[in-house]
């Protein structure tokens, strides 16, 4: 009997004595110990078919029942393969406490077929209440278990979500290492596999996080004519999205505008509204890099239409900052500072630190511009202590800078105090 045969065998005896109700001990003598027992049911192939033989003689099986018993026990093997896909679509969907109570319950030997996607299970339970030391724990694990049956597609995933973690934790280069890892696990390039697509568009974001922008556009030209061979509209309208954002970031704004069109064309075929959302958000800081404001204006509030439908607004918050920025320029100060109290209030709902900050300094500056000076100081003074407590040093240098100018002519005092902590932070970072 081959390996795959004696892990099932062993299996369906492991389920055979429990519905017995016995124990190991109850069937070791000094014929066979409760470590042969064990090593049975566990499938090792080094074990003697004759210690099996006596194992199933104990329990009152006949070799020609075996049939049987493995039948039982592929059924229940399907069904658990069934739960574990059922599993994974709880997490995903923001029930994983139902999700964890099963898996829980769920007892698999490091031998199990199943056992590297069951770590996985937990690992994802865990990336999703952000308990981001045991999902590595996890993780890692599957990886160790993976060396001996390699699932690459299951690899890459957690390479996937491992340089995540990297990037959330603040080190970019380990993400880029986790993804660059996920795809050599790949035996060979498979670009219809769609943990493959995400890891390469995650290699190119974490390329340009890392001012790699020659690498990162190299490597999406690459890919670029693969496109169509990939299922996932998402996913094709992420590299698109790429595209535009590294040709938007060296000025090569007519043919990311036409990039960005394409897309929207796309997303909007395949209704795909949250892509969309983020592709007119793109769209706007092509048009007013462009110098184009009217055009940035009309992009910025298709934004706000289309999300209007969404519990999350991801790309509204950004939109409206930049669209207040718009109107700012425009010395059109009440528009802007409407526009800002809207984007302060849905950061401090969806809770992005980066949102709230920059729209507590945009809102420092309308005041200033409408000579409200103790209003913008106390604006600056909160993006100063909002910074700080959230570790965003740039900001805090950004508010003090700000704090600092505003006192420039009004008072001394304070604009000593807050040129000495600008040089104090400055001298940190030696």
């Amino acid at each position: 009997m081959n390996g795959k045969d004696l892990l099932m065998i062993g299996e369906a005896i492991r389920d055979y004595r429990k519905q017995k109700g016995l124990r190991l001990e109850d069937l070791a003598d000094e014929h066979i110990s409760i470590s042969t027992i064990s090593n049975i049911e566990r499938g090792f192939t080094h074990v003697k078919e004759g210690k099996l033989a006596y194992l199933l003689e104990k329990l009152g099986v006949q070799f020609q029942d075996l049939t049987q018993i493995e039948s039982v026990h592929q059924k229940k093997e399907r069904i658990l393969s069934v739960q574990m896909i059922a599993i994974r679509s709880w997490i995903e969907s923001g029930n994983g406490e139902k999700a964890y109570l099963l898996l829980k319950q769920m007892n698999l030997v490091d031998s199990h077929p199943q056992k590297q996607f069951y770590l996985f299970l937990k690992g994802l339970y865990f990336y999703h209440r952000n308990l981001f030391k045991k999902a590595k724990n996890e993780w890692n694990a599957a990886l160790r278990l993976g060396r001996e049956k390699r699932n690459q597609d299951l690899e890459a995933t957690i390479y996937l979500y491992l340089g995540k973690i990297s990037e959330h934790e603040g080190d970019v280069a380990e993400a880029l290492y986790n993804v660059c890892q996920g795809l050599e696990s790949y035996e060979q390039t498979d670009f219809g596999e769609h943990a493959y697509i995400a890891l390469s568009l995650d290699q190119i974001r974490y390329l340009r996080q890392l001012d790699r922008d020659w690498e990162a556009m190299l490597l999406l030209n690459d890919l670029w004519t693969q496109i169509p061979k990939v299922d996932s509209i998402s996913l094709r309208l992420e590299f698109y999205l790429q595209r535009a954002e590294l040709l938007a970031s060296h000025g090569v704004w007519s043919e990311a505008q036409e990039v960005v069109e394409a897309g929207l064309e796309l997303a909007r075929e395949n209704r795909e509204w949250g892509l969309m959302a983020k592709l007119w958000h793109e769209l706007g800081i092509i048009h007013e890099g462009a110098g184009d404001i009217e055009l940035a204006r009309i992009s910025y509030q298709s934004v706000g239409v289309i999300e209007q439908k969404f519990q999350t607004k991801p790309v509204l918050v950004s939109s409206l900052i930049l669209l207040a920025s718009l109107h700012y320029n425009q010395q059109d100060f009440t528009e802007a500072e409407k526009l800002l109290q809207k984007a302060l209030q849905l950061a401090e709902k969806e809770n992005r630190p980066p949102y709230i900050l920059q729209a507590y300094l945009q809102l420092g500056d309308v005041a200033q511009a409408l000579g409200d000076f103790q209003m913008a100081e106390e604006r600056y003074q909160q993006a100063f202590l909002r910074a700080e407590k959230y570790g965003l040093d740039e900001k805090e240098t950004e508010a003090l800078i700000r704090l600092a100018k505003l006192a420039k002519e009004r008072d001394m005092d304070k604009y000593q105090a807050y040129a000495l902590q600008i040089l104090e932070k400055q001298t940190e970072k030696f």
